[in-house]
C-alpha cells in the first residue's frame, strides 16, 4: 500500500507543476473603453467618412487593452452601419484607417485601427472586422 500512496503522490506533483506552468502561459487581459479625440469637427469628419463609406450610421469608439499587466494596445474602432457600398472591404479598411489616422489628434498613440462594416436589420445582424496595424498604414 505504501508503494501505490507513493506512486500516486508522485503524479499529483507532477500534474500539479504542469498545471502551475501552464498557468504562467495564459494571457490575462482586459479592455477598457477609451476616449478618441479628432482635429476635426464630427459633421466634417462624417462628411470625409461618408465619402468613403456610403451609410446610415457610424459609429466611433476607442479601446486600451492591457495584456498580462504589460502590453498595452490601443485603436480606435469606426463602424459603418448598414453601408451600400460594393467595394472590397478588406482594401476599404484601409483607406478608412488612413483617413482616421489622418483625423487623430495624436496618431502615434495608436497601435491598431479597428473597421467593421455592419449590417443590421429588424431580426439579424451580421458584422466584419478589419484590423489594421499602424505599420501597414
Amino acid at each position: 500500500m505504501p508503494l501505490i500512496r507513493s506512486s500516486l503522490q508522485k503524479v499529483s506533483c507532477v500534474l500539479l507543476a504542469a498545471c502551475l506552468l501552464l498557468s504562467c502561459h495564459i494571457n490575462n487581459s482586459v479592455t477598457e473603453r477609451m476616449d478618441v479625440t479628432f482635429s476635426k469637427d464630427q459633421p466634417a469628419m462624417s462628411a470625409e467618412l461618408r465619402g468613403l463609406v456610403n451609410c446610415e450610421r457610424i459609429n466611433v469608439s476607442g479601446t486600451k487593452t492591457t495584456t498580462n499587466q504589460t502590453k498595452v494596445t490601443k485603436r480606435p474602432i469606426i463602424e459603418f452601419v448598414n453601408y451600400t457600398n460594393q467595394d472590397d472591404l478588406n482594401d476599404l479598411s484601409k483607406k478608412v484607417a488612413a483617413q482616421l489616422k489622418q483625423d487623430l489628434v495624436n496618431p502615434n498613440d495608436f497601435d491598431e485601427y479597428k473597421v467593421g462594416f455592419v449590417k443590421k436589420s429588424e431580426h439579424m445582424s451580421t458584422s466584419k472586422y478589419f484590423v489594421i496595424t499602424k505599420d501597414k498604414l
